[in-house]
């Protein structure tokens, strides 16, 4: 990062949401290394982590204002799915996705896999906020219900993975994966 006056600011990436154009910025961490002339510039920086790779902004004559790094991922992803939560859309012929993954947390899907806006209108309700990365997601057969898991956290949704409930396991208790039975018939 850089100091400004008196006060160390961190670099960081910027995202753009599509639906509503919300601005995030977020700090890159889990650093794997620090290439230094990166690229031959110098004061050229290169930072890998477990969100990607992102360069120090050179851009600036004094190489010290900018602190928004430049993403060397373009359209890739490096999360990990932990497990996705397939469910029946609102819409019809829509299947609504949500998965917890490393390494941003829990995002969402209501176009089939084509976007993954998440959680940004009021009508996407409720979010996974309180889950962090890991867990696991799951669908309940061909129906609009979704269950997201993680320790001792239990969210349901009756709308594909709008509008999250949520329960906490008490005693420190940890939830793992659930257990269905299908029904004689049903297939």
């Amino acid at each position: 990062g850089g100091c400004r006056a008196g006060k160390w600011e961190p670099m960081f990436d910027r995202r753009i949401a599509r639906r509503t154009g919300a601005v995030r910025d977020r700090v890159a961490h889990d650093f794997q290394a620090i290439n230094i002339d990166f690229g031959g510039d110098p004061g050229g920086v290169a930072f890998g982590s477990d969100q990607g790779v992102f360069m120090k902004n050179v851009s600036d004559a004094d190489m010290r204002t900018n602190l928004r790094l430049v993403s060397g991922n373009g359209d890739m992803s490096n999360n990990i799915i932990m497990h996705p939560s397939i469910a029946m859309g609102e819409e019809p012929h829509t299947r609504y996705l949500v998965t917890a993954l490393w390494d941003w947390g829990p995002v969402a899907s209501w176009d089939n896999g084509t976007h993954w806006p998440s959680w940004q209108t009021p009508d996407d309700g409720s979010a996974l906020g309180f889950f962090g990365e890991g867990g696991g997601c799951f669908g309940v057969g061909r129906s609009v219900y979704s269950l997201c898991i993680h320790h001792h956290n239990v969210a349901r949704s009756s709308r594909g993975g709008k509008n999250f409930s949520r329960f906490v396991v008490p005693n420190g208790a940890s939830v793992g994966a659930p257990a269905f039975a299908r029904r004689a018939g049903s297939r």
